[in-house]
């Protein structure tokens, strides 16, 4: 039995023959598309807007450590008000172990903390990193530019991540275009009759 050709197909009803025919081409159709199924697992993050799912943590040129916004909420929640800092001079990894107001470790004063706030207008929680970065870390900052790093959670140290090294590479600024300036247009009321007549 031959498939019903397209003029053919416009019309309303077809004989058991036509349909079993054009069903074996359907199935034929599917079994020649070369799918592959996707693992959502594989595939790498994807950050869309302000949706945030994974923690990281930047590193501003002027030496300022800031959480983004999935840690800092974190932090929020459990009030946290301070943080001690280690850094590992092989690997140049640095850990941050968040504390309460409250809390201390053995071995540490309070003038060994550093003081982690949240930005009155981002909400996210940032802490002044200069001299860690500077004398432990022999890093950089206004040389590196803006950086942003992973982070991998640990539960016994806290919060882990590794600054970069070698040469300092800064990241490409996104140049904004700047928005044409609004000008407000001032309506202007037609002169009346006797006042053209007086111009003349």
């Amino acid at each position: 039995m031959e498939v019903p050709t397209v003029r053919e197909l416009g019309r309303l009803h077809f004989t058991s023959q036509e349909l079993n025919a054009l069903e074996r081409v359907d199935k034929k159709r599917i079994r020649d598309m070369a799918f592959t199924a996707i693992k959502k697992s594989s595939l790498p993050e994807t950050r869309v807007g302000r949706n945030v799912t994974e923690p990281r943590i930047g590193i501003s040129e002027n030496g300022q450590m800031v959480f983004n916004s999935v840690i800092s909420k974190d932090f929020k929640e459990r009030g946290i008000t301070k943080v001690m800092l280690y850094f590992d001079a092989e690997t140049s990894r640095v850990a941050v172990k968040a504390l309460k107001a409250d809390e201390n470790l053995k071995g540490f004063d309070a003038a060994d903390y550093f003081t982690v706030k949240a930005g009155e207008k981002d909400h996210q929680f940032k802490l002044s990193a200069v001299g860690f970065l500077r004398n432990t870390a022999s890093y950089d900052a206004s040389a590196w530019g803006g950086q942003a790093y992973d982070v991998t959670v640990s539960e016994k140290v806290g919060l882990i991540f590794m600054l970069k090294t070698g040469t300092p590479v800064r990241k490409p600024k996104q140049e904004r275009k700047a928005k044409a300036p609004v000008v407000a247009k001032i309506p202007v009321e037609a002169p009346a009759e006797d006042d053209l007549m007086e111009m003349d």
